[in-house]
């Protein structure tokens, strides 16, 4: 199955599904104000992917200070908290459309979630700037699971490149 975000495809070998896309999303998670929601949710048999996607490619400028003052990193935490809170919805409304998400969650069961924030960036133009990009990254990363630890959520902050080298079942286009 093949999903397109942001000028970005992923393929991915099992269910795949763009979450904020979703009837139950947007006709009832929507209507509780400043709800958040990630982009895709990715399952085979385990784990659970929370997939959000940032294209920063050409919009470096626009988004510098979100990422340095790590408010992307508390806006995507948001996103993987809201969109939980959203499956645990969908299950106690027993909605089909994300019936294999939310059984994976709460089937009594500790199942492992990974979260990803994908973002693109444009290329570095020295071993400086990608050195800095890294620690960023890390930085960013132990901010969301500052946020997250509750949940017990692998995160992960990569780009296209480093996802492709995961042993995952899913690639980028």
């Amino acid at each position: 199955m093949t999903i397109k975000e942001d000028n970005i495809s992923l393929e991915f070998s099992g269910q795949m599904i763009k979450y904020d896309d979703t009837n139950f999303y947007r006709k009832h998670i929507v209507i509780c104000h400043e709800t958040k929601a990630i982009d895709i949710l990715a399952l085979e048999k385990s784990p659970l992917f929370m997939i959000e996607i940032k294209d920063f490619r050409n919009y470096r400028i626009e988004n510098k200070e979100r990422i340095n003052n790590g408010d992307l990193a508390i806006e995507f935490a948001h996103k993987i908290r809201d969109t939980i809170a959203g499956l645990y919805g969908a299950f106690r409304s027993n909605n089909e459309e994300l019936e294999i998400f939310y059984s994976y969650l709460f089937c009594g069961k500790h199942h492992s979630i990974k979260a990803i924030l994908l973002m693109e960036e444009d290329q570095a133009q020295n071993i400086y700037e990608n050195k800095r990009r890294k620690i960023l990254h890390r930085e960013l990363k132990t901010k969301i699971e500052q946020q997250l630890g509750f949940f017990s959520v692998h995160s992960f902050v990569i780009n296209i490149l480093e996802l492709n080298t995961k042993n995952w079942d899913w690639t980028v286009l």
